[in-house]
């Protein structure tokens, strides 16, 4: 088996394990009459956590999470209506930041997240601001102890 269709295996795995927890973990609080179900389509890599049922008079049907597993082994974190953050838990668990997409963000917002970006990409992005800006790029690279992922800084100063 090759290295992507282990991630995929590897991955998918992960996420509905995640999910369960949550789900078992939505499910324990006293006051919330809603159901939460975890919907997985393990084959095609889609999982989702909805929550459905009637409060008050009104039916609810909210999807919380939804998650893809693309063909590629990276996570695609569609949805989050939650307070818990999906992308620094999977990263947690070892996963690779650069295999973790906010696709709920704007494409030209996700490079500066840290998740999903190819960091050789983001430096030769750097050299061709330096060339038609006529600024000249500084990094410093930081570890923040929540995070097991790396974030760059990027500090401009002018060649005036």
């Amino acid at each position: 088996m090759g290295k992507v269709a282990s991630n995929i295996n590897l991955h998918r795995k992960l996420v509905a394990v995640y999910l369960k927890k949550q789900q078992a973990t939505y499910d324990a609080y006293p006051h919330d009459t809603l159901e939460h179900l975890l919907i997985t389509d393990f084959n095609n890599g889609q999982f989702q956590l909805t929550r459905t049922g009637w409060h008050e008079k009104k039916f609810v049907f909210q999807v919380l999470i939804h998650i893809s597993v693309k063909s590629d082994g990276k996570i695609w974190i569609l949805q989050n209506l939650t307070e818990l953050l999906l992308a620094e838990d999977f990263t947690a668990e070892g996963v690779d930041p650069q295999d973790i997409v906010l696709a709920f963000k704007p494409e030209y917002l996700r490079r500066h997240t840290g998740y999903g970006i190819d960091y050789l990409l983001l430096i030769s992005d750097l050299a061709t601001i330096d060339r038609e800006c006529g600024v000249r790029p500084f990094f410093k690279e930081l570890r923040d102890r929540r995070a097991v992922g790396r974030e760059i800084l990027i500090f401009v100063r002018s060649r005036r």
